[in-house]
């Protein structure tokens, strides 16, 4: 007999245990929300209890034996006083369903625990975690004492049957609700951490976005800027001032851009792909870094052997290019020369450029492209050249660098071309 009780009550304590289990895997990870729910925790504590009274252990006299009260205790407890009735009703309408001996007795101690409940619950919740599973597990051991004390009262003739599992009926009763009402904290606990991390991950998404932003506005304005400052000279023809304001135009047009593309970061990017002509653009790139580069006295070649071609997004590939050269000229410090050139090779486009700067260790070569990884200290932010990075891969290219200390570094990017005709 002893083994045969053990089995059904620990069998009722798999049916209560294990819907919370399914919970945590297969909903709260995906959906992370209702976990407070009082509907939903009478749904998941009306399953576990129906269960537990659908297998209960049967004495010699047809008394039954279960953990109904667990899931009865906790869904009270957690849902609230309609949550506690609607249980009740169930599990007395269920009882009286199966029949036999201990109907009354059912009913009574199933009112007996709601109104104890009722008149703790309003404390329950200002409770810390520790205290709720003590009250809870010291519930539970008074109800189970309770009913065998009822039924030793009631019918003497199965005192002896009570005496050989009353300790094993009182344990399992105790870490039952011991066990759900810990798992049930812990899920608590674990959601408002996860509820915390989100919103410090949202936190840091806005000041991620505001310094990215900050970052990429303040190229175009600085190359606006250089180009002002050269309309000041007295000696410029009507072509050169036209020439940089033109410029200037466009890049403030650019900067623009810039700011429309981060208030859409949330959408999928949706640029303008058109036939662009490669050595057009490395042209306007070295007109636009023109000033910063002689204001930085470095000397910037290019070497094109014939027009290249390729599809992609004017506005993001100047982007690319301006922050790229923009990272090869500041790694010049005392000035230096920056060589741009293309080649074709097969049916990939290959766009060198090479400094002659302070160059970058292995281990930080290994981190470009991360947010925030920098090799300017308190200058850079990381994120112009995470954008290289992000703007070659949509063009279904590659970055490879090749740099050493102190004697410069060389990106070359490989990114598929098409035919001259295509463009055409």
């Amino acid at each position: 007999m002893d083994s045969e009780i053990t089995y059904k009550l620990i069998l009722n304590l798999f049916f209560i245990l294990f819907p919370l289990f399914l919970y945590q895997m297969f909903w709260l990870d995906r959906y992370q929300r209702n976990i407070q729910s009082p509907w939903f925790i009478c749904a998941l504590a009306a399953t576990s209890l129906l269960l537990c009274m659908s297998f209960p252990y049967i004495s010699s006299q047809g008394y039954f034996f279960d953990l109904r009260h667990v899931p009865f205790i906790i869904g009270m407890l957690y849902g609230g006083l309609r949550v506690g009735l609607v249980l009740l009703v169930t599990l007395l309408g269920y009882r009286a369903l199966i029949g036999g001996d201990g109907l009354l007795l059912s009913i009574m101690m199933g009112l007996m625990s709601y109104v104890s409940i009722m008149m703790l619950r309003a404390r329950y919740r200002t409770w810390n975690a520790k205290q709720r599973v003590s009250y809870g597990t010291l519930l539970a051991i008074m109800y189970s004492i309770l009913v065998l004390g009822s039924l030793t009262v009631t019918n003497s003739s199965v005192s002896a049957d009570l005496s050989v599992f009353a300790l094993q009926y009182i344990s399992i009763h105790a870490v039952s609700v011991w066990l759900t009402i810990y798992f049930v904290e812990m899920m608590r606990r674990n959601f408002k951490m996860r509820e915390q991390i989100v919103q410090s991950e949202k936190l840091k998404v806005i000041s991620e976005l505001a310094a990215s932003v900050s970052h990429e506005v303040r190229n175009p304005l600085t190359v606006t800027k250089g180009f002002i400052q050269l309309l000041r000279g007295i000696d410029l023809t009507e072509e050169k001032k036209t020439q940089f304001i033109e410029l200037s135009l466009a890049e403030l047009e650019r900067a623009q851009k810039i700011i429309t593309d981060y208030l859409s970061l949330a959408k999928d990017h949706e640029g303008e792909i058109e036939k662009l002509n490669i050595a057009d653009e490395l042209n306007y790139i070295v007109s636009v870094m023109a000033p910063y580069a002689l204001f930085q006295q470095v000397e910037m070649q290019v070497h094109i052997q014939e027009p290249h071609f390729v599809n992609a997004d004017r506005q993001r590939l100047r982007q690319c290019f301006i922050n790229l050269s923009k990272n090869c000229i500041e790694a010049m410090p005392a000035g230096g020369l920056l060589t741009i050139h293309s080649q074709r090779q097969g049916d990939q486009l290959v766009i060198c450029m090479k400094d002659t700067g302070i160059g970058m260790t292995q281990a930080e070569i290994s981190q470009l492209g991360t947010p925030f990884f920098t090799t300017k200290r308190e200058k850079g932010t990381g994120l112009g050249m995470m954008l290289i990075f992000n703007v070659i891969k949509e063009l279904r290219g590659q970055v490879r660098v090749d740099s050493e200390k102190h004697r410069g570094t060389t990106f070359t990017i490989t990114i598929p071309g098409i035919e001259r005709e295509s463009a055409n």
